[in-house]
This record gives structure tokens, C-alpha cells and sequence, in this order.
């Protein structure tokens, strides 16, 4: 049996994770598949301290919301008859929430949805998908769908005058970033790397992509694996070229594990300006991709507000729905042990 858990908060981008777990489901017909879904509830971040009269009332009100959100996403697995389906509403921080259940559950992959918040306001906020990413001991599927997308259609829709059917524009939009997100099984699945493949850094990234890439095309169904080298050194470095072997001996690995049916291959794309982040430059990459499979080493703390993540910006900054998989390096053990 396959068990996938997906984090849900009523946004639009935990319906798109949804529709991915179940997507995945789907091309799994002839495997038993249980999805459970979860919805946090933390009224701390919301209840004002003095105001206890009202706790019950508003706590209440939460898990009807809650559990609105998730019989929606139960209906969406209706039509799936290889799925089991589970709802849990839980009380407490989301990202501890999930953290947990992932951890007692045995699940083999969560799916979180992501506002892809930027900035300022993701330093204040932070991100529950990044938490998740950073920390889950499974791969971790992320999906985004911006607040500022939403914004402006609601901006279109709620036009003086505007009629019903133009109203309902905001849904069925968003629905069809998510049919066109769904496209795993007809687009490449991407590997990008910043780091030169023949370095030391990138010998630990190797090794978890040997781990997990057979297995992750067996999810996938992708028709193709291309890994893209992203080239960020200046000018003066480029005259000698990088050293791809070790991601073309990987090739010679997957081909060997997924047969013919999959096409794998090696190429490099330059960062065009000092200004442009190589994240910018993967994130156009999956604009014709099916989804982007993504190594991440964990940085927390201070070094990772200064030095960043990769795989975090790419999410903030992928295509509406274009799935980007995260593997770290605390669920690369989960990938040794459970596979």
C-alpha cells in the first residue's frame, strides 16, 4: 500500500496538493493507495490574550471550517477507486502537526501546498511547505499557487456589475492551473543542479539522487529525466568547462533501473546576468517541465537566512501547480531504509 499524507488549510494551493496526491493515486491503479488528509487548527495565532469568553465559540468555529475543508478534499477521492481515504483535524502549530503525524503515520510522501510568499512578509510569516521540506523524514511535494494570483482574479471577478458567470471565473481558472499541473506523465521531470556535479558538495546530492530516482520515476511516470546543470560562475570561470561525468554516469544508472522507456539526459544552461538567481533559472525551466526533483541539505538557523535554499526559492518561484519533490538530507535516510 502506498500512503501519502497531504496538509491542508482551505487555500487554493492545498487543493492543488490534493489533486497532485490523488493524480499520483490515479496512475497507481493497480496499487491500494490511502490518503490521509490533515487540517491544523492554532487558535493562538488568532485569539488575542483576555478574551477566553469567546474561545469555545471561536475554536468551534474553526473546526467547522476545518472539517468543510477537508469533506472537500474526501469528495475529490471519490472518483479514485484504488483509494482509501482518512481526515484528521488536529489542534496545534501546522508545521508540528504535520511533522508528527508524518513521523507516526509511516507515510511514504507528503504533499503541501504553498502560498509563495515572498519577501519580507515570508521572514515575518515564514512558510509551512519550507518547514516541512527542511525537516519531514519522507520526500516532500510541494505545490504553489500565489497569493497574488488569487488576488487579481478575485479582482477581475468582483468588478462593479460583474456577472455570476464571471464570478465563477476565479474557480474554474484555478481549476485549469491545476489540470495543466498535472501533467507529470507527458513533461520531463527535471534534476537541476547549481553546484558543479564533480565537486565535493555535490557528492552527497549524487548519492541521494542514485537512492531515489528509480523509485521516484516509478511515482512519476515521467517520459523523460533531464539533469539540468545550472551555470552560475562568471565569465572568467567559463572557459573551462564543467565536469558532468558523474551526472552521466548517474544516467547510465537510471537507464539501466527504468529500462528504455525513459529518455535520460545531461545538459547545461548559463545564467544569463550576476543579477539573476539560479532558482529564477529553474523555475522557467519547469514552465515546460512536468515537475522538478530537487536535493536539499537542510541549512537552518542563521545560515540559511543569509545563504538561503535553492529548492525553497524554486518553489516560491515555480509555475502555478508545476510540482517541485524535495528530498533532504533527513528523509535521503528514510530513502535507504524503506527502499
Amino acid at each position: 500500500m502506498v500512503k501519502l499524507f497531504v496538509a491542508v488549510d482551505g487555500h487554493p494551493a492545498s487543493y492543488a496538493a490534493a489533486h497532485h496526491a490523488l493524480f499520483i493515486c490515479g496512475r497507481k491503479k493497480d496499487v491500494q493507495c490511502k490518503v490521509t488528509f490533515c487540517h491544523a487548527i492554532d487558535p493562538s495565532i488568532t485569539i488575542p490574550a483576555g478574551v477566553d469568553g469567546i474561545y469555545v465559540d471561536f475554536l468551534d468555529s474553526l473546526k467547522k471550517e476545518g472539517n468543510a475543508v477537508l469533506n472537500r478534499c474526501a469528495e475529490l477521492a471519490k472518483s479514485y477507486s484504488n483509494v482509501e481515504v482518512d481526515t484528521v483535524l488536529a489542534q496545534g502549530n501546522a508545521i508540528q502537526v504535520i511533522l508528527e503525524h508524518l513521523k507516526a503515520g509511516k507515510f511514504d510522501m507528503c504533499v503541501v501546498g504553498t502560498h509563495g510568499r515572498k519577501g519580507f512578509q515570508r521572514f515575518l510569516l515564514g512558510s509551512v511547505a519550507e518547514s516541512v521540506m527542511r525537516e519531514a523524514h519522507v520526500p516532500v511535494i510541494g505545490v504553489r499557487i500565489s497569493d497574488e494570483e488569487i488576488d487579481a482574479e478575485r479582482s477581475t471577478a468582483n468588478e462593479e456589475g460583474a456577472p455570476e458567470a464571471k464570478r465563477a471565473r476565479i474557480g474554474s481558472s484555478l481549476e485549469e492551473h491545476m489540470r495543466k499541473g498535472l501533467q507529470w506523465h507527458k513533461h520531463p521531470l527535471i534534476v537541476p543542479f547549481v553546484s558543479n556535479p564533480a565537486s565535493e558538495f555535490a557528492t552527497r546530492s549524487i548519492d541521494m539522487l542514485r537512492s531515489c530516482l528509480p523509485a521516484m520515476c516509478d511515482v512519476l511516470h515521467p517520459p523523460a529525466v533531464e539533469f539540468v546543470v545550472v551555470d552560475d560562475r562568471d565569465a572568467a570561470h567559463r572557459a573551462k568547462p564543467i565536469d558532468l561525468s558523474p551526472l552521466h554516469v548517474l544516467s547510465s544508472f537510471l537507464r539501466g533501473k527504468v529500462g528504455n522507456g525513459v529518455d535520460v539526459s545531461v545538459r547545461t544552461i548559463e545564467v544569463a546576468s550576476d543579477r539573476e538567481h539560479p532558482s529564477e533559472v529553474i523555475a522557467r525551466q519547469l514552465e515546460n517541465a512536468g515537475a522538478a526533483l530537487m536535493t536539499t541539505h537542510g541549512r537552518s538557523g542563521i545560515r540559511r537566512l543569509i545563504s538561503g535554499s535553492v529548492a525553497e526559492a524554486v518553489l516560491r518561484q515555480a509555475p502555478s501547480c508545476k510540482p517541485v519533490v524535495v528530498v533532504s538530507d533527513i528523509s535521503f535516510d528514510w530513502w535507504k531504509n524503506h527502499l
